[in-house]
């Protein structure tokens, strides 16, 4: 907007479209066009803040809204569909994330990667018309990753929680951890045992094997994904 020459038209990229309230809000703007009017894309018809209402010649609609929560490895499918709000008919459209050239699947998606992206779209119509128009579209991961600890008899292939050393000689960890947004999300443990004050630990090395007097055995782990997200987990295995 600029007020001082009269102009009191907000551009598409102001914090005032869709950002004001409908009470004591007349329903015609500056220039008697109606209002309210769905001026960022998001589906939602909302009064501006200021006398004149953002209506753009062209609309973008974006299924799920401007900040949605990661769905996908990476990002998120979203569909998308461009509308003119004159009379005219788009030929053909292109769009855009961050500048650079998005492909639209059959189903009228596109991929939009974690983060805070730019999304264009440019139209030509049948009266020879371009336009284009934009929104900043958020792509959020806010979940944990999912993690598991278990104690895996090696001859049977069984989980165990607790071990007889007269049945069972190898007991190998399994530590597994899985994220909706991040393939390969990043995990470390530790393993440990309860000591209590006074206790007496008997610690015998033999060929690379040591024996420790207690009656549990834990591991505790960690995950981390992409975004900085982490779940923790322990297991403990009892020694009888």
């Amino acid at each position: 907007a600029n007020p001082a020459e009269g102009d009191y038209r907000l551009k598409q990229t102001s914090p005032a479209v869709d950002a004001g309230s409908s009470l004591g809000a007349p329903l015609d703007d500056y220039d008697e066009e109606p209002r309210p009017f769905d001026g960022n894309g998001d589906g939602v018809k909302a009064f501006d803040i200021g006398a004149d209402e953002y209506s753009a010649k062209l609309q973008l609609a974006i299924t799920g809204g401007l900040k949605q929560e990661c769905a996908s490895v990476g990002g998120n499918l979203v569909g998308v569909s461009a509308m003119l709000t004159n009379e005219d008919t788009i030929l053909s459209q292109s769009w855009y994330v961050d500048g650079m050239p998005a492909t639209i699947n059959d189903n009228q998606q596109l991929f939009v990667p974690l983060g805070v992206h730019a999304l264009n779209a440019s139209v030509d119509t049948a009266s020879g018309a371009s336009y284009s128009a934009s929104a900043q579209i958020t792509i959020e991961d806010t979940s944990k990753p999912t993690l598991s600890i278990h104690f895996i008899d090696k001859r049977s292939g069984k989980i165990i929680n607790a071990i007889d050393s007269k049945s069972t000689e190898w007991v190998l960890p399994k530590i597994a951890a899985t994220d909706i947004c991040d393939a390969n999300p990043v995990v470390s443990a530790t393993g440990g045992f309860n000591v209590y004050s006074g206790q007496e630990l008997k610690i015998q090395g033999n060929l690379d094997t040591v024996s420790l007097s207690t009656d549990n055995l834990k591991v505790s782990a960690i995950a981390s994904d992409v975004s900085g997200n982490t779940q923790l987990s322990e297991a403990t295995l009892h020694l009888q």
